[in-house]
């Protein structure tokens, strides 16, 4: 013992010290560690998912936007070729049905509000011929002033078509009741 210091108090202090921190960095530190890289691999993951998936959500609307359009364009000549041919101006709208909308189960619910549109893009010339044959069974009901309403499959797809027609009582002549913009109405 030098001048009152008993080094030997000291190493074992030191020592305990080291054995503390080695302790902990292997019991805590380690563990910690590997939990947060686990933890930021699991996030990059879910954030390349999630890109993944937004890329094919906007091909996906781009495609649907398309057809859409391709649909609305389609539904306008129809509307044409009906006042030239039958005199008769009408609205035409498109309704998908879909199962999961009338299921008494909750998840379809959530699945429908946050998954809806088609499964499958129905093709056009189908659709039109059918609603065409639906316009050319109703002409005279539609010239009466009814709504129409029929449900037609396309391609494992149910479709709910309904068209509209109104007289005018003063002049007789037709116009529609709304104005449907999403079709070129």
């Amino acid at each position: 013992m030098i001048l009152g210091i008993d080094f030997l108090q000291i190493f074992l202090h030191v020592f305990n010290i080291v054995i503390l921190f080695g302790g902990m960095y292997i019991l805590v530190y380690k563990p910690v560690v590997a939990f947060m890289d686990n933890r930021e691999k699991e996030y990059k993951e879910t954030e390349e998912k999630a890109v993944k998936l937004l890329s094919e959500a906007e091909g996906k609307k781009k495609e649907y936007e398309d057809a859409l359009s391709n649909a609305g364009d389609e539904i306008k000549k129809m509307r044409d070729e009906a006042e030239k041919e039958y005199n008769l101006h009408i609205n035409i709208l498109i309704d998908k049905y879909d199962d999961r909308k009338f299921s008494i189960h909750r998840k379809d619910h959530l699945d429908y509000a946050y998954n809806p549109g088609f499964s499958k893009l129905p093709d056009t010339k189908i659709l039109k011929q059918k609603m065409s044959d639906i316009l050319k069974n109703n002409i005279e009901k539609l010239r009466q002033g009814w709504i129409v309403q029929e449900c037609i499959q396309v391609e494992n797809e149910y479709f709910k078509i309904s068209m509209e027609s109104f007289a005018c009582p003063w002049t007789g002549k037709y116009r529609s009741l709304r104005c449907n913009a999403r079709y070129g109405g």
